[in-house]
């Protein structure tokens, strides 16, 4: 008799113990970076309330640094000439302090005495511009109107702006006790820096504290090495602006220049900015022909400062990709308004050199010869 033929066995085989185990491993730790995923992004969430909570310390703590990085190989170079922490710190705080105001009493007249023309020049330069697009296309609507529109939500929001401009004094006084809280902070991270920083190394185990220190001086590299490369920066682009403006004749040039300046401390976003209100401005003084030569003026001004400036100036360190840079700019707007757009992008630098420090292999440790 013949022995009935055998089911040929499958090409796939069954999972055995061994492979459920290991499809439930995978499920096991998908689910744990899901979790701490999910951690991390309460802790940040939690993180960035209670700093916006806590702007009025945290936002003069973090100016404070990032003018100490300044100021501190000043102070260090008097301590070691042979004076006193306190005195050395004084003389530099003060020097500081004193071409801040003779500075500010030197430019700042003149450019706030410009900057009202040069909000009514955007806005001509705006409704001209509306002018030139509905005259190009028949489907512009008739009546669209950016500077009506601005006057109508204005009107609908009256209340809320009138709000707003009651407790403009409550901001002022919010903003001047940041100032002396900054000014304060300063003076003691200048004068007892080195002794604050040990004392919170000390807090950290013994065993971790030489990498604590390797990622708190790359941190301090970093900010100093940006705030520096930012003033320089929006210094250099200024004056290029300013020459080109002059060149072609174009009006307001000390307030453009003033702004370009500052905007070197906004990447990507003030330089669109500013590029765009002095555009607005050369179309009403000169037309479209202007216009579109002070555009390419800023765009070259950009190109220069991004592939020449900055790996120049800041270096690899601290240069962080421009999608990065508008978030982080949205960020702290949300958070903490102007001031906080302004220290977004040094903040998130600084904690990329860290964390990249961090990441970094702690040396061997030579094992003593008996």
């Amino acid at each position: 008799m013949l022995p009935l033929p055998l089911p040929e066995p499958s090409s796939v085989p069954e999972p055995g113990p061994g492979g459920r185990r290991s499809g439930v491993a995978r499920l096991e730790r998908a689910g744990s970076v899901a979790l701490h995923l999910l951690i991390l992004a309460a802790a940040t969430w939690v993180a960035v309330l209670v700093l916006a909570r806590l702007r009025l310390v945290v936002l003069p703590l973090l100016l404070a640094l990032a003018i100490a990085t300044v100021l501190a190989p000043a102070v260090a170079r008097l301590r070691s000439a042979g004076l006193r922490p306190a005195l050395a710190t004084t003389l530099v705080l003060g020097m500081a302090l004193g071409l801040f105001a003779g500075a500010g009493f030197a430019v700042v007249p003149p450019i706030a005495a410009q900057m009202g023309d040069v909000g009514e020049q955007a806005q001509a330069g705006l409704e001209q511009a509306e002018r030139w697009l509905a005259n190009r296309f028949e489907a512009w609507p008739e009546d669209l109107s950016l500077a009506d529109e601005i006057s109508a939500w204005a009107d609908r929001n009256s209340a809320a702006i009138t709000q707003g401009v009651a407790s403009g004094a409550l901001i002022l006084l919010e903003v001047l006790a940041g100032l002396v809280l900054a000014v304060v902070v300063l003076f003691f991270l200048l004068k007892d820096g080195e002794r604050l920083s040990a004392k919170a190394l000390e807090l950290a185990p013994a065993e971790r504290r030489p990498k604590l220190s390797a990622v708190a001086r790359r941190s301090w590299q970093t900010l100093g090495g940006y705030v520096r490369g930012a003033a320089i920066n929006g210094m250099v682009e200024a004056v290029m602006v300013a020459i080109a403006l002059a060149l072609l004749g174009i009006p307001l040039v000390l307030p453009l220049a003033a702004l370009t300046f500052f905007a070197g401390f906004l990447p990507v976003v003030g330089a669109v900015v500013v590029g765009t209100i002095a555009a607005l401005i050369a179309l009403v003084a000169g037309g479209v022909g202007d216009a579109l030569l002070v555009s390419g003026v800023f765009t070259l001004v950009q190109q220069v400062q991004n592939n020449l400036l900055e790996p120049l100036i800041l270096g690899r360190s601290v240069r962080l990709h421009p999608l990065a840079v508008l978030l982080s700019i949205t960020a702290g707007a949300v958070v903490a308004g102007i001031i906080g757009a302004l220290l977004a992008v040094p903040v998130v630098a600084v904690a990329v050199s860290a964390l990249s420090e961090a990441r970094n292999p702690e040396p061997a440790v030579p094992a003593e010869e008996g």
